[in-house]
């Protein structure tokens, strides 16, 4: 068996957190980070599962610190443009010991002493969430599971926030003495508790503002407490609620256990994990959970909840999930923003958050594939959201104009889609099932990301002038939407002039069928078009070589 070296790595003085400032990607510690917050851009988002998992914490470190889930202390500590160096240091000198990496009696978000019933700690790649192990082979990798490269006590402190944030529902290892363990592993372990969710993070001028910003709505209790001010976890877990804020941005999911050597350099590394069962949530609680969207099921099955939680879809740009994020209801299901989004509807925000303030969303999110036992997607994207459109009452003109923004891309899409199809089937072809192919709407929708963004920008700098940012996008995507168009109608086959009907399942023609030719799927086009972007339709003649007067097929 591996002997745990005991070690020494304090979160709170030695450098693991990577942030952005000037431009520049640096590692500080968590003393660094809260003292100079108001001089640090941003965290680094280039592993979106980190930041993410590092946002839990921080926020939850700022809460027990000041207590600013209070709105009027959160106005307070804004105002003050940084947060008390005083009261930063106070904290984390009393509580460092519990933020020491490798302590024998309390490991940093660990079990002390933790022991598999049988076999040994698994290779550091149980902590590499999105590199594949066991079954999970990679068809373009020559990494195994075994293989994997040893961490830093850096790079093994977010790994090891990853783990308890996201971890994956697979089957873990017993842990001796765990009650529940049989047969030396525990089956029916949920996905760690940000893995169900659509994380949603509101980002400010600098880290300050974003890590204010982000602080629960629901106030804390005096039977609210972080992990590392309660008990050290032992290998027994249970199924409980959440006692508030505090204890559900640090809930101990697994218990782990980091095991250490020294390289050839004298070196600290981390080179192996026990992962084993931990703590797991009784329900999610709506009411506490700020983080994440939710969505009213219409006819839920038994025993389920009335609402879960808003996830993000995966190839979905962040702009075009705006409408959902700003509460737009359908009529199967009834869509609540995320907390933190709501909170800046607050008009004691209006003083310190103005409506044309710089804000952004980072959304962050998982998708599980094989019984939630690996991590097939991780969806991470960032958008600007005018601050107006969060103060706007439903039928407001700036939260009218997101929502428009959306639906209008998704119709253009929609076109091209027709058209591409439509063509197909006027040489013969069939149209492309849908999953089954390359959309030409879809390959459209993947170029709207950067202008998107600019007119969200403008418009969160002046959101008075709606009409010069819809006439902007507008332009745009028509002009995006006509050169896909050209590029397609210049590459069919000649024999779409004359067309074909579409054939039946046993390869007649369909009785009473419409030929499709060339001439009608781009009269089509044109007309589904026209009826998406009228500001650009009347603003320009489109160069259309038909004048066939079809109706759309959308």
């Amino acid at each position: 068996m591996v002997k745990f070296m005991s070690r020494h790595f304090l979160l709170t003085n030695d450098p693991w957190v990577t942030v952005v400032r000037r431009g520049e990607v640096e590692t500080v510690s968590l003393r660094t980070l809260l003292r100079e917050a108001h001089d640090i851009r941003d965290l680094d988002w280039s592993s979106p599962l980190e930041a993410a998992a590092l946002m839990g914490l921080l926020v939850t470190i700022v809460g027990d610190i000041g207590e600013v889930s209070m709105l009027e202390t959160r106005l307070s500590v804004w105002r003050q443009g940084s947060f008390d160096t005083g009261l930063v240091d106070r904290y984390l000198d009393e509580h460092a010991g519990a933020f020491d990496l490798f302590s024998e009696s309390q490991p940093f978000y660990q079990t002390a002493g933790l022991e598999a019933l049988s076999g040994e700690p698994k290779p550091i790649s149980v902590l590499r969430l999105e590199a594949a192990t066991g079954n999970n082979v990679p068809l373009f990798s020559t990494s195994t599971e075994a293989s994997g490269p040893s961490l830093t006590p850096a790079e093994a402190a977010r790994r090891l926030l990853v783990c308890l944030a996201f971890d994956t529902a697979a089957i873990k290892t017993g842990a001796q003495g765990d009650p529940q363990a049989k047969a030396g592993k525990t089956t029916g372990n949920p996905t760690g508790p940000l893995g169900q969710l659509g994380l949603t993070y509101l980002i400010g001028r600098n880290l300050f503002e974003t890590l204010v910003l982000n602080q629960p709505v629901v106030m804390s209790n005096g039977t609210d407490l972080p992990a590392w001010r309660r008990e050290p976890p032992s290998p027994a877990w249970s199924v409980r609620p959440t006692t508030g804020p505090l204890d559900l941005g640090s809930w101990q999911s697994r218990r782990v256990r980091l095991v250490t050597d020294v390289d050839a350099d004298g070196e600290v590394r981390v080179t192996k994990a026990l992962v084993c069962a931990g703590d797991r949530l009784a329900a999610t609680p709506i009411e506490m959970e700020w983080r994440t969207g939710w969505r009213r099921v219409e006819r839920p099955k038994p025993g389920d909840p009335p609402l879960r939680p808003l996830r993000h879809q995966a190839g979905r740009a962040a702009w075009r999930g705006l409408p959902a994020l700003i509460s737009e209801s359908t009529t199967s299901d009834e869509v609540t923003p995320p907390q933190v989004l709501q909170a800046i509807a607050d008009p004691q925000f209006a003083e310190i958050v103005p409506r044309n303030y710089p804000l952004a969303v980072q959304l962050v999110g998982v998708v599980y594939g094989n019984q939630s036992a690996v991590v097939e997607h991780v969806i991470a994207d960032r958008t600007p959201v005018p601050v107006a459109a969060l103060r706007e009452s439903a039928d407001g003109d700036v939260r009218q104009f997101l929502v428009t923004m959306a639906h209008q891309a998704d119709a253009v899409s929609r076109a091209l889609n027709n058209l591409n199809n439509n063509l197909r089937q006027a040489v013969g072809g069939e149209r492309v099932p849908w999953g089954k192919g390359q959309m030409l709407g879809e390959s459209f929708l993947l170029g709207l990301n950067a202008i998107a963004h600019r007119v969200l920008l403008e418009l969160s700098e002046q959101p008075e002038d709606i009409t010069a940012a819809a006439e902007l996008w507008e332009q745009h995507l028509w002009r995006d939407a006509v050169t896909a168009a050209h590029r397609s109608l210049n590459s069919v086959a000649a024999q779409a002039f004359v067309g074909r009907a579409p054939r039946g399942p046993t390869g007649d023609r369909e009785s009473g069928a419409l030929v499709i030719r060339q001439q009608n799927a781009e009269a089509f086009f044109w007309n589904s078009l026209r009826k998406a972007l009228p500001l650009a339709a009347s603003a320009v003649h489109e160069p259309t070589r038909s004048t066939y007067e079809g109706e759309s097929d959308d």
